[in-house]
């Protein structure tokens, strides 16, 4: 196929690498755009370089925000699927109820019911005023995540397979601000014996909660 120009995006299209001209005798700044891999490309003057790949772009995406105020639970609904593998999950509060209530994650189905048994967690959490100690958990019916501060609470989950694998697992770090104590900790090693989970709900055990949380994707290699 001979290659397309189009002068008005400066880009010329082609359809795959036997297309593209030698990069020594393409102009340096000249910008491709490949079919076949749906990739950018631009000369510097000796070779190729790929600026985006538009399948596969090597970053966590954005895929949901989630804004809440006085709320008992925040959910993702539908957003586990085979085009990542791996999720993060980014969680601010900037106010709750009184006391430091629990924050717990539980998986949602494809019906979007939370599962509610099966959960296993180990981790540690410190306090400014009390020192650390271990949490461990077995068969509960949700996964405690963290505990929530009375004014700024901070939430960061990465959660491994949970649509493409029969056998889960998340890690997790917070930090929650008292009215006379500092909290924080984490949380690893959750395996959670399911298949096919559509999406997360995070909830607080007391009381409510506002503030924001957004979900991200690892968008898979192939």
């Amino acid at each position: 196929m001979m290659a397309k120009s189009f002068p008005n995006t400066g880009a010329t299209v082609i359809d795959s690498v036997a297309d593209l001209p030698a990069a020594s005798a393409a102009l340096e700044g000249l910008m491709v755009f490949q079919k076949d891999s749906n990739e950018l490309k631009i000369c510097d003057g000796s070779s190729w370089v790929s600026v985006v790949d538009t399948d596969t772009p090597p970053a966590l995406e954005l895929i949901a925000t989630n804004t809440f105020s006085a709320a008992t639970s925040t959910s993702f609904q539908n957003k586990f699927s085979t085009i990542y593998d791996n999720y993060r999950i980014i969680f601010t509060t900037t106010a709750t109820s009184a006391g430091q209530p629990n924050l717990n994650l539980q998986f949602l189905d494809s019906n979007n019911v939370a599962r509610t048994t099966s959960y296993y967690m180990g981790g540690y959490k410190v306090t400014q005023a009390g020192g650390g100690s271990v949490d461990n958990q077995s068969n509960s019916t949700a996964c405690f995540v963290g505990y929530l501060g009375s004014d700024v609470g901070t939430l960061c989950i990465d959660i491994y397979n949970p649509y493409i694998n029969s056998s889960s697992t998340i890690t997790c770090l917070w930090t929650a601000n008292g009215s006379s104590a500092v909290y924080g900790g984490y949380m690893g090693g959750g395996r959670f014996s399911w298949a096919s989970e559509a999406g997360a709900i995070l909830s607080v055990s007391s009381g409510t909660m506002t503030g924001k949380a957004r979900l991200y994707g690892y968008r898979n290699s192939i």
